[in-house]
């Protein structure tokens, strides 16, 4: 066989968006989200921070930047299910997420609470989420590697899926129940990127509809995810999450307290 076939074989499955493009993509998001929320919500509307502009430009300005942000979720989502499928070690991945929503707790508090410490049932950082949706993969895993009648599967996972709905909703992590529901239909339909998709876009009917669309972005870059996994940025997304929460929350103190 000519080699020039196999090789535009090869560059033509790699076409799309890496694991690590739609990371970087999402990051970049979140911190549009989080520098509008803190800034803008907890520090200008709150007046806390002084300002004389024009506020109906700031409100669109606003407005545009949670719109943009909430891109952000469907993504990590999607990679957290590709992580899941893909890790050789399951119980270390879930632990490693856990330790860093208990390291991201306090940043997360000043940020969006300017306290160190708040009740567990008020607010809880996205990791909370992502932890969850690891633990409920792992025992749909279960439930699927067990020979039942397929109708006792099924309700076995639903019920799953609605008690850990109930704990997200309970500890208020990011996205609650959304986000759970979110993670298993992604994990239950990994196979099949359109009904991937669909789902999701089921899911997020919850938006706003000055949003809606712009949610639906992030379905479209999932759906060119071409399997590959970029460059190796494991532990950037776990440390920026910590570190730009405290730096917006300095900020925002700074301008506060000029």
């Amino acid at each position: 066989m000519d080699t020039s076939i196999i090789e535009k074989t090869e560059i033509s499955s790699k076409r799309g968006l890496s694991g690590s493009t739609l990371k970087i993509m999402a990051i970049i998001l979140m911190f549009i989200d989080h520098l509008a929320a803190m800034l803008i919500l907890m520090g200008i509307y709150s007046k806390k921070i002084p300002y004389t502009g024009d506020m109906n430009t700031l409100n669109g300005i606003y407005l545009m930047m949670r719109a943009v942000g909430r891109i952000c979720f469907p993504i990590f989502c999607f990679l957290l299910v590709e992580g899941y499928v893909h890790t050789s070690n399951k119980k270390k991945y879930a632990f490693r997420l856990f330790i860093f929503a208990l390291v991201s707790e306090i940043p997360f508090n000043l940020a969006f609470g300017d306290k160190m410490f708040i009740p567990i049932s008020r607010f809880n950082n996205v990791f909370f989420t992502l932890f969850l949706g690891v633990c409920l993969m792992y025992i749909i895993e279960v439930i699927n590697s067990k020979k039942m009648n397929k109708a006792v599967n099924i309700f076995c996972i639903i019920a799953t899926i609605v008690l850990f709905g109930i704990i997200a909703k309970f500890i208020k992590c990011d996205f609650t129940y959304y986000g759970i529901l979110c993670i298993a239909l992604f994990y239950i339909f990994r196979e099949k990127r359109l009904l991937q998709i669909l789902s999701g876009a089921i899911v997020f009917l919850y938006e706003v509809p000055s949003s809606l669309g712009i949610v639906y972005l992030s379905l479209l870059a999932i759906y060119f995810y071409n399997g590959e996994r970029g460059l190796k940025i494991k532990y950037f997304f776990y440390l920026f999450y910590p570190a730009h929460l405290l730096i917006l929350y300095f900020v925002r103190l700074y301008l506060t307290t000029r």
